[in-house]
């Protein structure tokens, strides 16, 4: 079960959360990034920062119906929470107009991270 949440106050971040029955030690998000995302190293990015943080998951460009990149990920609730963070913020080259967050069961069914 998911519930809505606006981090800050920010209009351009809407983020689901888990709400009480999830497992708390290992959770899942998928995340949608909007902006000057694609072409600029978003997703090397992201993989790298995943790799620090020993999170397996995804990242992948999506064209349609509107560019954007999309992220799973998979680990302890505070690692994913930083790497939604750095996803606020992307490599130079990238411009994030809007982050969507929605936390997912978690499957248990990545074990690196890899790029599409």
């Amino acid at each position: 079960m998911l519930r809505n949440r606006n981090l800050k106050a920010d209009p351009s971040v809407v983020v689901m959360e888990p709400t009480s029955d999830s497992d708390p030690a290992i959770q899942r998000f998928q995340a949608k990034i909007y902006g000057r995302v694609q072409g600029v190293g978003f997703r090397v990015f992201v993989s790298n920062q995943a790799q620090l943080l020993q999170l397996p998951g995804s990242a992948r460009n999506v064209y349609f119906p509107n560019r954007h990149v999309a992220v799973v990920a998979e680990g302890p609730e505070a690692k994913l929470k930083r790497l939604i963070a750095l996803l606020h913020q992307g490599p130079a080259m990238a411009r994030v107009d809007k982050v969507d967050i929605a936390w997912l069961d978690p499957l248990g069914d990545e074990q690196t991270f890899r790029i599409g």
